[in-house]
């Protein structure tokens, strides 16, 4: 009888333990499935309409921006950040000549927020996958300051939005939805890699007293 239980515990347990390494796998990526921020501080200059007037493109993980995204800068280069202030930090979204930005997602979300200033209406259009428009909101002029807003969809299918006002006189800080970590392509995130250790740390432990009292 005792022999059995111990053929069955050996037997059993680096079952367990595959089991528990594959809940860490997964609850690190469920982590990722929460809504993060990109708050475009820390970019290259070559990022920044100042110094290369590079578009930034798919530089943060989870979405790509385009076609003329660059970056303003209040300490080192200096704009008239008195009437396109950033939200937070330093810096904000910002088209070179075109009236508009694109941020197209690598999965569709729910979701889409952030924080504008524009001297007139700005707006948010929300497309699916296929290119079809799916709802917009519009907020008003609001030079000098900032203002939140969003759309939302039912359902995940927002694969695209276009931020835009009547001409080319807005700005753009933290955007927040799904699967955006704010960390730049090849960074891993931090938070869920440790939530996903400490979650198989912890597993480990309890089949440690388990077995071994």
């Amino acid at each position: 009888m005792w022999q059995q239980q111990a053929t069955h515990i050996k037997m059993t347990l680096p079952t367990k333990l595959k089991l528990l390494a594959a809940l860490a796998i997964g609850s690190s990526t469920g982590a990722s499935a929460f809504a993060g921020t990109i708050d475009f501080e820390n970019m290259p200059q070559d990022y920044w309409y100042f110094g290369g007037q590079v578009n930034f493109g798919n530089f943060w993980q989870g979405v790509t921006f385009g076609p003329q995204s660059t970056i303003l800068e209040d300490q080192v280069f200096g704009y008239n950040s008195a009437g396109y202030p950033p939200h937070s930090g330093h810096a904000v979204l910002f088209t070179i000549s075109l009236p508009y930005i694109e941020a197209v997602f690598d999965n569709p979300v729910d979701q889409v927020d952030l924080w504008y200033t524009s001297i007139s209406d700005f707006v948010i259009d929300a497309y699916d996958s296929g290119g079809n428009l799916l709802t917009s909101s519009v907020g008003g002029a609001n030079y000098g300051s900032n203002s939140p807003l969003g759309v939302s969809w039912a359902t995940k299918d927002i694969k695209k939005i276009v931020m835009h006002d009547s001409g080319n006189y807005f700005t753009v800080d933290d955007i927040t939805a799904d699967l955006l970590t704010g960390n730049p392509r090849g960074v891993p995130d931090s938070l869920s890699t440790v939530s996903a250790l400490a979650f198989a740390m912890g597993g480990l432990a309890l089949l440690r007293r388990k077995y071994h009292p």
